[in-house]
């Protein structure tokens, strides 16, 4: 029988090894005796997107969070006007929305190669370019439009008024630009998701399996056996 020769291929089940942290195309560490595996459409886009959407929601909450600390504080009776505030609240709920789906989105990709369920993210692609649509612009207007000499002659209210004007507009693009993103995010999944053919797949909710078992024992004791311990129970009190 002839020995193996130290060409032998591999076998097939052997391990692969990993080509990336996300395993996409044009890694040229993947081993060339496996078989490449087709790569869903739009991948690369959709991670780009989500990694700019987790960014620049992180920097819009934290903008306005800081502006709206400022708001309720009120140092020198400087407040943000109510049809001002409305709008920021929805802003800022809209980045804390965002920046949670964008980083279970990097999660997941991370682990299993694969964003979140495609309706979850069509959901929220579509509530946040409806909500940034119709509040940011406005919202962003009505700030720039605040006038500082409305405080005078409070040198420090005038400041903190500035400073305020800033921050909040700094916070409102962020908001805007993360709409800009999930608008563009949502025809990259739908086209993803009509080319690989994923729609047409029933996705389940997988439930972790493990094994929970609970032992007991219960033992009965003859008549004969229970009368000696109460006899021997007695004995020892007297």
């Amino acid at each position: 029988m002839a020995s193996t020769s130290d060409s032998t291929p591999l076998l097939a089940d052997s391990e692969a090894l990993e080509a990336g942290e996300y395993n996409l195309p044009g890694d040229q560490t993947q081993d060339l005796t496996t078989t490449p595996q087709q790569k869903e459409p739009g991948v690369r886009a959709t991670i780009i997107l989500t990694h700019i959407s987790a960014a620049l929601s992180i920097i819009a909450f934290l903008f306005d969070l800081t502006a709206i600390a400022i708001g309720a504080i009120s140092p020198h009776g400087y407040y943000i006007f109510w049809g001002l505030q409305t709008r920021l609240q929805t802003m800022f709920a809209i980045s804390i929305l965002t920046f949670i789906i964008s980083s279970l989105n990097m999660a997941r990709l991370r682990h299993s190669r694969r964003p979140l369920w495609l309706g979850v993210n069509l959901i929220v692609d579509a509530v946040a370019v409806v909500y940034t649509a119709s509040v940011g612009p406005d919202a962003l207007a009505r700030n720039f439009n605040e006038s500082p000499d409305s405080w005078l002659p409070d040198e420090g209210a005038v400041a903190i008024a500035k400073a305020v004007i800033v921050v909040l507009g700094i916070g409102l693009i962020s908001g805007l630009l993360v709409g800009l993103v999930h608008l563009i995010l949502f025809p990259v999944r739908c086209y993803a998701s009509i080319k690989s053919g994923s729609w047409q797949t029933p996705q389940t909710w997988r439930i972790p399996s493990g094994e929970f078992k609970i032992e007991f024992s219960i033992k009965f004791l003859r008549q004969e056996e229970l009368q000696e311990e109460r006899q021997g129970s007695r004995s020892e009190g007297s």
